[in-house]
């Protein structure tokens, strides 16, 4: 359920056929999606950026794999208003970093 939610926020693409484990793939891509997301290279907003983001803003701790890839994983602790306020963070911080373009 949080792959396919944050599939939908715009500049985050998730392949929720392959998420099935506790771990997330998340790829930041040019928000809101607008059919150039692989020409332009994401807009500027990047993986680390969005990673540091989350973290100052958040607290969530999240790991950029490279430029454009981010590693979430979900404990078993997690619950689900923990992994619905991560949705609610990654939101916000695509959000700002939208008008920021």
């Amino acid at each position: 359920q949080v792959a396919a939610a944050l599939a939908k926020v715009p500049g985050l693409r998730v392949d929720v056929e392959r998420a099935q484990t506790n771990i997330l793939f998340i790829e930041v891509v040019r928000g809101p999606h607008d059919g150039n997301d692989e020409a332009n290279g994401g807009g500027g907003v990047s993986a680390p950026l969005v990673v540091a983001r989350l973290k100052e803003q958040f607290g969530v701790l999240v790991l950029p794999l490279d430029e454009r890839h981010i590693r979430a994983v979900f404990n078993y602790h997690v619950t689900d208003a923990g992994a619905a306020q991560c949705v609610r963070a990654f939101t916000a911080v695509m959000q700002s970093l939208a008008g920021a373009e």
